[in-house]
């Protein structure tokens, strides 16, 4: 996978990801996009070949990003995560924010990466986290809610 189809396909997750959540929830989310990476690192001495040492620090999740910045990020000696799913974390005033979680294990072999079914491997989108009193016995949403429901 070459840096443009990357790109692209966290463009396409994006373009599912947000107007989802936003006929989910009851909040008015900006426009513009923020992303914020979080990378699961793999288990210490696992002895995989194709995880990053330099990643093995990187527990927290990171500062606010453009989608160029978390391509360059992501971005290691040409290989990328194997799965990332993307979901609709929060939002200020100026800019709706998209965690990344991120495989801790990278692989530059297209064959490797997850979600390959969703079209834009190895992003796959997630919904928020959902209230289970909008749950009915289906699991299926009933109604609207805030998307900061559960930090209240």
């Amino acid at each position: 996978m070459n840096k443009t189809v990357f790109y692209n396909h966290l463009v396409q997750v994006t373009n599912e990801v947000y107007p989802l959540t936003c006929n989910m929830v009851t909040n008015v989310l900006p426009q513009p996009i923020k992303y914020l990476v979080k990378i699961y690192v793999p288990l210490p001495d696992s002895g995989e070949e194709n995880s990053f040492a330099e990643l093995n620090k990187r527990t927290s999740t990171s500062p606010p990003m453009s989608a160029k910045e978390v391509v360059e990020f992501l971005w290691k000696n040409s290989a990328v995560p194997i799965w990332v799913n993307a979901q609709v974390k929060d939002y200020d005033e100026h800019f709706t924010y998209i965690l990344l979680e991120c495989s801790g294990q990278f692989s530059k072999q297209e064959t490797d990466l997850y979600h390959q079914a969703d079209g834009y491997p190895p992003f796959r989108w997630l919904s928020p986290s959902l209230p289970d009193e909008l749950l009915d016995e289906n699991d299926e949403l009933t109604g609207k809610f805030d998307l900061r429901w559960n930090s209240k």
